[in-house]
């Protein structure tokens, strides 16, 4: 998503003084969840605690003897290893006296059923690949041609049409060669639709080069199957995807610039974010984040561009020889998962996509391993939009390893559950706007403007109803609904329209008070895993997680927004706030932060409570960090232990967090001291290990 984090967190670190005797606010509203409610949930949990146990070592042992893919043995250790954490999680919050923990402990129990069913699943699909008989199609059988002129598009048609007469696993080779591929309209290259245990491999010598570049068409895109694999491929679209100038001039006085177009370039567009880089490619972020709103075409074949809007000062960072891309941010992706379950991406390049590269939506436990996104040789841009994002996963996350993602124009990865605005609560029901969930879904209802969780609820049926002059979903929930839900109609508003969302989220309006709304917290990432992942050079995060129970290991990231963002931006609809999240063995290189987390209203401003819990930062080195290594807000309960801060002002800053504990940290060659922190709304008394 279009974000950016650099003007918040500059108000972050010059706003509130450190406050004496601050009190941070409850995670839920109190008077919305009963004692018996919270005495009912401690009950359970002392039995449910040590069935969960016995159930974690049989699964291990029963995964042991599966004939599991080394990807699959990987993937369940490492999810294995943030279980058995959130059990030790569980236990500790069954012991505390925190009026919240009952709640927590909800949550928590939730996300271990989905961890409990996954690996159950995980254990099958082994079992079930170890008996199958494989049949091999090789794609030329099917007319396919690859010498960059023919269109393939029927020849893919063609092997799906024998795919789905072929029981067992499926093998479709892709020979050495560059595949054009054209719908002949506007609509996805290659879809596949409810296969199983497919895989196509192009040998890492085989390119699909994607003809259609409107909105929408995908180049890849597997919906509602299961186990489908593509594998050594390079992906690409025929074309120029974006716009390129060289400044010749700058003029403060009309906040416009003079541009010397690249000569396959389109003139730039209007109202795309751009990225700027110097002569050597290298992202310069002060001269990114401008909106162009007017562009003239002068008569020496220059342009003039004039700035309308920028997330940073309109004129900052602009000078001659600067080189700015405008991306035609699309909707779509070079490669798509929509729906299913284990599918992958394996040793896949993408050198620009229309949007994201790689996406990810309504889908369990997808994978991606050894893929990467770079700019064509002699280009700038890759991906229009994020290197891979993970949109409303279903229970289990993304599992990514040796990935390495370059020049995009946003996130390098970001996974999150998009939030539902409120409609109306009708006869008890509740209707969301301009969509519907499915039973046993479970639903966080959360306040925009102070972060608070209303309501923590499971759908137990869903409906249809009319809400002003569309259809919505009409949700029947497992507890009564709380008579301080906001909704659009009992603020008597209308239903905010995508334009004005879009204006409101790049600054340039701002929206009519804004309803409560839903997130699902088994629909935001849980369990997932970046292991050697390398990403930057881009416009905005390395990582944003707004899922729970991550781990992140062996990360390298340069020259982007934050390397890693552990958050929650209600201003963004985009959540909930995570817990349970591991970070280790990590390098950050000229970043604004190296990690940060933070939890944001829909007014852009840090909250209240300490909704962000127990995270975990080992073996991090930070270099060169803009505002400060680690910027640690509204959370409780971290550890931080053997990081190194060298070349910046500032190695640590906290506001609103507590129970944080450090160990055998170092600013530049020294250990690292209070001093060297800067507090706002937390206390000394709450930091453990510096002095």
């Amino acid at each position: 998503m279009l974000k950016q984090f650099f003007i918040a967190a500059a108000l972050g670190l010059s706003g509130l003084a450190a406050v004496s005797g601050f009190e941070p606010a409850s995670v839920y509203t109190p008077e919305n969840f009963s004692k018996e409610y919270r005495e009912a949930i401690m009950k359970e949990i002392p039995a449910f605690l040590q069935k969960t146990e016995k159930s974690l070592k049989a699964l291990n042992a029963d995964f042991a003897k599966a004939p599991a893919s080394e990807i699959q043995k990987e993937r369940f250790a490492k999810r294995m290893e943030i279980a058995e954490k959130l059990l030790a999680l569980m236990k500790k919050d069954a012991g505390s006296e925190n009026p919240d923990a009952p709640l927590f402990l909800e949550r928590e129990r939730n996300d271990m059923n989905s961890f409990l069913a996954y690996f159950k699943q995980e254990i099958r699909l082994a079992k079930r690949m170890a008996v199958m008989k494989e049949t091999v199609f090789d794609l030329t059988q099917f007319g396919a041609k690859g010498d960059g002129v023919t269109n393939n598009y029927a020849a893919f048609e063609k092997v799906k049409q024998e795919i789905a007469k072929t029981r067992g696993k499926v093998l479709v080779k892709i020979p050495k060669g560059v595949y054009y591929i054209h719908p002949g309209k506007d609509g996805t290259h290659v879809e596949i639709k409810g296969m199983s245990n497919v895989t196509f491999d192009g040998g890492n010598e085989a390119v699909l080069l994607f003809g259609n570049s409107g909105n929408r068409c995908s180049g890849i895109q597997i919906f509602d199957s299961e186990n489908v694999t593509f594998r050594g491929l390079t992906l690409e679209y025929k074309g120029k995807l974006y716009a390129q100038g060289t400044i010749v001039s700058v003029d403060p006085a009309t906040s416009s610039v003079v541009l010397k177009m690249e000569p396959d370039s389109p003139l730039p567009y209007l109202k795309q974010v751009t990225m700027a880089f110097d002569s050597n490619g290298k992202m310069v972020k002060a001269a990114s984040d401008k909106f162009f709103h007017k562009v003239e075409k002068l008569a020496d074949g220059t342009c003039k561009a004039q700035i309308g809007h920028a997330l940073n000062g309109k004129m900052e960072g602009l000078k001659p020889g600067v080189v700015l891309v405008i991306p035609n941010r699309l909707s779509g992706a070079a490669f798509g998962i929509s729906g299913g379950k284990f599918c992958s991406a394996e040793n896949i390049t993408v050198l620009n996509s229309i949007g994201l590269a790689f996406s990810s939506s309504n889908s369990m436990s997808p994978c991606f391993v050894n893929c990467t996104v770079k700019p064509r040789k002699g280009e700038f841009l890759s991906s229009n939009a994020d290197a891979l994002f993970n949109w409303r996963p279903v229970e289990i996350g993304i599992f990514a390893k040796n990935c390495n993602f370059r020049n995009m124009s946003d996130d390098c990865f970001n996974t999150l559950a998009p939030g539902v605005a409120l409609a109306e609560i009708r006869d008890g029901k509740l209707l969301p706007d301009n969509t519907n969930r499915d039973a046993g879904t479970n639903l966080l209802l959360v306040s925009p403007y102070t972060g608070e969780i209303k309501m923590q609820t499971t759908v137990v049926r869903n409906g249809t109803a009319k809400f002003k002059d569309g259809v919505t979903g009409e949700l029947t929930l497992k507890h009564p609904i709380p008579n301080n839900i906001v909704t659009y109609a009992n603020q008597n508003q209308a239903v905010a329209t995508e334009r004005e969302r879009q204006e409101h989220f790049i600054g340039t309006k701002k929206l009519r008070n804004e309803p409560d709304m839903f997130f699902e917290p088994n629909h935001c990432g849980l369990g997932t895993v970046l292991i050697n992942y390398t990403a930057g050079n881009n416009r905005n995060n390395g990582i944003t997680i707004h899922a729970s129970n991550v781990l992140i290991e062996n990360c390298k990231l340069e020259n982007t927004g934050c390397g890693i963002n552990i958050t929650a931006m209600l201003n963004w609809k985009e959540g909930p706030a995570p817990y349970n999240v591991t970070v280790r063995n990590a390098k950050f290189t000229d970043c604004v932060f190296g990690i940060q987390s933070v939890y944001l209203s829909t007014l852009g401003k840090t909250l209240d409570m300490r909704s962000i819990r127990e995270i975990t930062v080992e073996n991090a080195d930070f270099t060169r960090m803009v505002m400060a290594g680690l910027r640690i807000n509204n959370v409780d309960g971290g550890v931080f232990k053997n990081l190194v801060f060298k070349d910046m002002n500032r190695a640590v800053t906290i506001d609103n967090s507590g129970n944080l504990n450090f160990s055998d940290c170092k600013f530049g060659d020294s250990e690292l001291t209070l001093s060297d922190l800067k507090l706002e709304r937390a206390s000394e008394d709450s930091i453990e290990g510096i002095y």
